[in-house]
């Protein structure tokens, strides 16, 4: 009698055991799918193939397939989408998801879109003249961690932005 639980503990352990591998493994093949996915795509948009607009749309219609967070599908907070939409952003998910493509991470999302607000509405005032107010580089350098090529895109958006 003890044999049979015996064995039955060790089959039930095994089989939790092997279901626990599987997803790791299925995850890692998604995420080096994704990097190749996204080096391909920047490479033709360096070659001027695709614009990157069309780079972005494919980025976006490709995010389920390689299991990727859609913030399109997602409910977004209320005051920074009423916000975005008097600049002509109809859904912030589209933003969110070129922010995450671009390496910032969920967790300072809103903190950075709420900086974006910001130089945005400077962007409007300033016209073709803006530069980024040091004291709002300051923050998204010393406060949220991000590096330069994150700051210059956000730079660009907000210049994009502020012309809606």
């Amino acid at each position: 009698m003890e044999k049979k639980y015996l064995i039955t503990l060790l089959i039930l352990s095994h089989l939790i055991y092997a279901q626990q591998l599987i997803p790791e493994t299925q995850v890692l093949e998604i995420q080096d799918g994704w990097d190749e996915f996204m080096t391909i795509t920047e490479a033709e948009v360096t070659k001027g193939s695709i614009s990157r607009s069309d780079a972005n749309n494919l980025y976006s219609g490709y995010r389920n397939k390689y299991g990727r967070r859609d913030y399109r599908q997602e409910s977004h907070d209320e005051v920074l989408q009423i916000h975005f939409e008097k600049l002509g952003v109809k859904n912030l998910g589209y933003i969110k998801n070129n922010l995450f493509d671009i390496g910032i991470s969920p967790n300072k999302m809103d903190a950075v879109l709420g900086g974006l607000l910001r130089i945005a509405h400077s962007a409007k005032k300033e016209g073709i003249n803006f530069n980024i107010n040091p004291k709002m580089k300051s923050y998204f350098q010393d406060r949220l961690a991000l590096n330069k090529s994150q700051i210059n895109y956000l730079h660009d958006l907000a210049k994009n932005l502020s012309n809606n």
